[in-house]
């Protein structure tokens, strides 16, 4: 004769009182190991953004000592950062959301042991106001309408390549994510030459900015003689 006996209640209620007190016991360090993730995460965007903060002094650092020489501090735009592409488009906070672009990184410039130190503050607690420009245009490389074709094949292998045949077959522009006047500088040449005083390869740089003082990333191309 089969046994069907189940558990009682009493049981049943022990045994749930066993697996909440279980649970009481394992949620502060549950709750504990959550926290601890999520500033690790923050601290871990901080860094990135302390670093591309860094990547920007070390690209426009004339400009940054110019401001710097009258502020106490250069706000430097996340917004910025990314068109710059020295850090994510898709950087998050440790709650997944995007870390607003308008918010900034400020450095200052401090002199220890007679040495000059920049400083960054990550906290972002100053944002670019509203209605200012602070994304910067962007140099690229476009084929020329004529001879499309063979254009876009050069254009996409400038390596190796000489000056003259850059400039029939490819077309440097400048663009920006607002409708404003953006200024393509005329291109600075310079020369390399060997220890015999020969010169051997073109060097080309592109510089642009535009009305409200945002530079773009220097074009740089190095061009054979022939």
């Amino acid at each position: 004769m089969k046994n069907n006996k189940g558990f009682t209640l009493i049981e049943l209620l022990a045994v749930l009182l066993v697996l909440s007190i279980i649970l009481l016991l394992a949620f502060p360090n549950f709750a504990s190991l959550s926290k601890q993730a999520k500033l690790k995460i923050d601290a871990s965007t901080k860094v990135l953004l302390k670093s591309a903060a860094k990547i920007y002094v070390d690209n426009f650092q004339e400009d940054v000592d110019d401001y710097l020489s009258s502020n106490s501090f250069m706000c430097i735009p996340v917004g910025k950062l990314i068109a710059y592409e020295f850090i994510d488009a898709d950087l998050k906070t440790s709650d997944g959301k995007e870390i607003e672009q308008k918010k900034c990184i400020n450095v200052s410039k401090t002199t220890r042991n007679g040495k000059t130190v920049y400083e960054y503050d990550t906290s972002l607690v100053n944002e670019i106001p509203n209605g200012v420009d602070f994304i910067p245009p962007v140099i690229f490389i476009t084929p020329t309408a004529e001879n499309l074709n063979e254009s876009v094949l050069k254009c996409s292998t400038i390596v190796n390549t000489t000056y003259e045949n850059f400039q029939k077959y490819c077309e440097v522009k400048v663009t920006d994510d607002k409708d404003g006047s953006i200024r393509l500088n005329e291109p600075s040449i310079y020369e390399s030459v060997n220890d015999n005083k020969e010169v051997t390869k073109k060097l080309v740089e592109y510089t642009a900015q535009d009305v409200t003082g945002n530079k773009a990333i220097p074009l740089k191309i190095q061009f054979n003689l022939n």
